[in-house]
């Protein structure tokens, strides 16, 4: 008998078991269908007109990167020979390639060298920029680099940054609060809590998501709703994640309903069935937080969320000051773990990117003339480098020598146009790269090109 009564206390029905299984699956399957996937940060790759080309009359400046970027958090700036700036309004993509921004030339357009400056929110929400001049008819030297305003307004920040916080500090505070529930059934204190922490966490992300287009691309509060800069908030990995998290809000919403107007669990298997679904759903929530971050950096996030989530339910409805604390350590980690708002900065290559160098080519032979951009970005221990080739029928392959010493930099095709590698540098000095051109007859040419090696 004393056996029965055991069984009894950890038996779930089956039923139950595969509703709970249904409610994790809808809320992870809704994140895995709504979070973008991280992209990292972009690299110029091409220009047109090119670096310190010599062009007729370009009626559009194009800047093409390595990856697709949201050209509404761009900001392209550009000064004419007279030092006059001429360019105020937001780049958009070209039809059809969301890896290249644009933005129109004055009608009016003068002789001589024109200075363009450009600037996109790096993953980290740090500024990458860059600059670089290209020539009407002759070259003239421009007056200066165009200025982009990189400071956020204090007001935009203070409502963004708060909203982020409030949100995951809330979405933590109901993890906690339904995990009680769960186990311990409702309450009417129990009941306020969930209430008033659902509401801010849902409505925190939605005043995130709102004031993050701005915040991004160094616009004032009043752009929030500005179509342009929502719609680039959407197409970005952090502003994805904000609006992944309003997705899995509704099956999640959907079970804590179920769970809030149920009878406290019959048995023990049920109590910790309960649990396992309220974290199954809670951890799709939380994994919006670090913004579509690394794998193992999410994962590790998550579960530091989840383990602070658990006592701060039970001390907040057990009305202990405990509670206080955790809370407070909740908010710092929002600021200072990684994936917060305050994530660590881009390397210094991206921050600040070197204009592509535009190379001609002659293999000599017909059809085996042309020219290619060539980005390189050198570290201590590697070198990453971009040819973006202007004749489509050419191909590339590249080596680096150094005092005799020859390391193989593979290239792989990674778009129309585009070739892609990396390699690793067994030491830092003067090193040059040999980058060889095959048009498609077979004639070839190699170009030498020098890179100090830091």
């Amino acid at each position: 008998m004393t056996a029965v009564r055991e069984r009894a206390t950890t038996v779930v029905p089956r039923g139950r078991i595969v509703a709970f299984f249904v409610l994790v699956a809808a809320c992870w399957g809704t994140l895995l269908a709504a979070m973008p996937q991280a992209t990292g940060d972009p690299v110029l790759i091409t220009t047109s007109p090119g670096s310190t080309e010599v062009v007729k009359s370009p009626g559009h400046v194009l800047l093409t990167f390595d990856r697709p970027v949201p050209a509404g958090l761009a900001t392209v700036r550009i000064l004419d020979p007279d030092g006059s700036q001429v360019v105020h309004e937001r780049p958009v993509h070209p039809a059809g390639r969301d890896d290249t921004i644009s933005v129109p030339m004055p009608k009016e357009r003068h002789e001589g060298t024109y200075a363009v400056a450009w600037t996109l929110p790096s993953s980290g929400l740090q500024p990458i920029s860059g600059s670089f001049t290209f020539d009407v008819s002759y070259r003239i030297d421009p007056e200066g680099v165009p200025d982009i305003e990189t400071t956020h307004d204090p007001v935009l920040a203070a409502v963004h940054l708060t909203a982020r916080a409030a949100a995951v500090v809330a979405l933590v505070l109901l993890t906690g609060l339904a995990v009680f529930v769960a186990w311990n059934g409702t309450t009417r204190r129990a009941r306020r809590w969930v209430k008033a922490t659902w509401w801010v966490s849902a409505g925190a992300t939605v005043v995130a998501l709102l004031s993050f287009g701005p915040y991004a691309a160094w616009a004032p509060l009043r752009d929030a709703f500005d179509p342009r800069l929502l719609s680039g908030a959407l197409a970005s990995d952090a502003g994805g994640a904000l609006l992944a998290r309003l997705y899995v809000l509704v099956p999640a919403t959907l079970g804590l309903a179920q769970l809030m107007t149920s009878p406290p669990a019959a048995t023990a298997g049920e109590r910790r069935l309960r649990v396992a679904a309220v974290l199954g759903c809670a951890t799709a929530l939380l994994a919006t937080w670090p913004l579509a971050g690394p794998p193992l950096v999410l994962a590790a996030d998550v579960a530091v969320l989840a383990l602070v989530a658990v006592p701060v339910g039970w001390l907040v409805l057990s009305r202990r000051w405990a509670a206080v604390v955790l809370l407070a350590a909740t908010a710092a980690g929002v600021v200072l773990l990684p994936g917060g708002h305050v994530p660590g900065q881009p390397p210094a290559a991206l921050r600040n990117q070197v204009a592509p160098t535009r190379l001609a080519y002659d293999t000599g032979k017909p059809g085996g003339q042309g020219a290619v951009d060539l980005v390189l970005i050198p570290t201590a221990t590697r070198l990453d480098a971009h040819v973006s080739v202007l004749n489509d029928d050419v191909s590339v392959t590249a080596v680096l020598t150094a005092a005799g010493r020859t390391v193989p930099l593979p290239l792989h095709h990674a778009g129309t146009g585009h070739w892609a590698g990396s390699a690793a540098v067994p030491e830092r000095g003067r090193w040059e790269l040999a980058l060889t051109l095959r048009a498609a007859d077979g004639s070839t040419q190699t170009i030498p090109q020098p890179i100090d090696v830091r």
